[in-house]
């Protein structure tokens, strides 16, 4: 709780800031009174954020839950533009005073402050559009990796995917297209890591259709998964007991091994809410045969860390959803070894998977809703 107490008054100034600037532009065209409509409206949508996790996920809690998603992504790019052209304008305040010496600074126009207003809330509107439906398609990646380890057969055919979200906007209808596309390629293997669930287990409307759906995955060894940072808390139980009704085990610093292969999942490094205790990685694996190939599940790409100078000798995660909207791309490049993708560190090669589902704004910008489909070649 303490940090919600340094929280709320930042993102209560950051706000009202967005807000004001908002009502300025607003007020070049609409007249005074609308202020009392605005003021009213904008606070109640703002508060989204504290109020959803207040009320239950029915009814009026969904619907503001709904409220608060959109609301992220508006606010984030809202108060980039207004900061870049309060940054512009900043600017050409300094250059004109340089310019003007000691005159007076000739004053924007009120045309030019509609028009700058009107083309930034059209691109936020374009921005949403296409961002909620490029969250919708379920783009496929292909890779083919070689690991230099003999097993019981050639090569294995393995579709990993990740943070599904399961919730308020990833729901059984949506897990539909997420099936249909992993089924069509006729793995051997799943792998799904972490984050199969958005916290709250309540905000999944229809439990039952949803993991009858998650059911339907086929693969010849199975479906495995690991924890990720939300699939914790309070709800873990029921999050358990739900992927057990749907055939998905999971690896809760555990291995299994079949055809000559080990598979092992982590618990996440950073959970929201209790896991369990995340054991070290060479206790996990101090009894493995290393002659054989070790695939490992951890759903934090900080975990490749831990993985370096081990004999695992392919690990794959998520989490960071390669941003999920721009400029969240070009952070996870700068915060993570490997944040999206395919890179190899030594004899450990790394897949980062964007993920399946959204975590906040139902969008995607600059970032893809995936799976990834390899192709593991052995040793023979």
């Amino acid at each position: 709780m303490t940090w919600l107490l340094l929280v709320i008054p930042i993102y209560g100034l950051i706000c009202f800031y967005l807000g004001w600037r908002i009502w300025q532009w607003l007020r070049l065209f609409l007249p005074h009174w609308c202020g009392f409509v605005f003021w009213p409206l904008y606070v109640a949508v703002a508060s989204s954020v504290f109020v959803e996790r207040l009320l239950p996920m029915s009814g009026a809690g969904r619907i503001v839950g709904h409220i608060r998603n959109h609301w992220l992504g508006v606010f984030a790019y809202a108060l980039m533009m207004i900061l870049l052209i309060d940054l512009t304008r900043l600017v050409r305040h300094l250059y004109k005073r340089i310019y003007y010496k000691k005159g007076s600074v000739p004053r924007l126009s009120t045309s030019c402050g509609l028009l700058t207003g009107t083309v930034a809330v059209l691109l936020i509107a374009a921005l949403g559009l296409y961002g909620s439906w490029n969250a919708r398609q379920i783009r496929q990646v292909n890779l083919e990796i070689q690991i230099s380890k003999s097993a019981d057969v050639n090569s294995l055919k393995v579709i990993l995917a990740s943070d599904l979200h399961l919730g308020l906007v990833m729901d059984a209808r949506r897990l539909q297209r997420f099936v249909t596309a992993v089924n069509d390629n006729e793995p051997d293997l799943i792998l799904l890591a972490g984050d199969l669930f958005d916290s709250d287990y309540e905000a999944l409307a229809d439990p039952r259709a949803a993991w009858t759906e998650l059911g339907r995955l086929q693969a010849k060894y199975g479906v495995y998964a690991c924890l990720g940072n939300h699939d914790a808390g309070e709800d873990l139980g029921e999050m358990l007991r739900f992927l057990e009704k749907a055939g998905i085990q999971v690896l809760r610093d555990e291995m299994v091994q079949f055809a000559g292969i080990v598979v092992a999942g982590r618990l996440d490094i950073s959970p929201i809410g209790d896991q369990g205790d995340r054991r070290p990685l060479d206790k996990l694996l101090v009894a493995v045969d290393r002659s054989r190939p070790i695939i490992l599940l951890d759903h934090s790409p900080f975990g490749i860390a831990d993985a370096k100078d081990t004999p695992v000798d392919l690990l794959v995660s998520g989490h960071a959803h390669n941003g999920q909207i721009f400029p969240g791309n070009l952070i996870v490049r700068a915060v993570y070894e490997n944040g999206y993708g395919y890179w190899r560190f030594g004899d450990l090669q790394t897949v980062v998977t964007s993920g399946v589902g959204t975590w906040g704004p139902p969008w995607r910008i600059a970032s893809q809703a995936e799976i990834v489909s390899m192709k593991i070649n052995f040793d023979s």
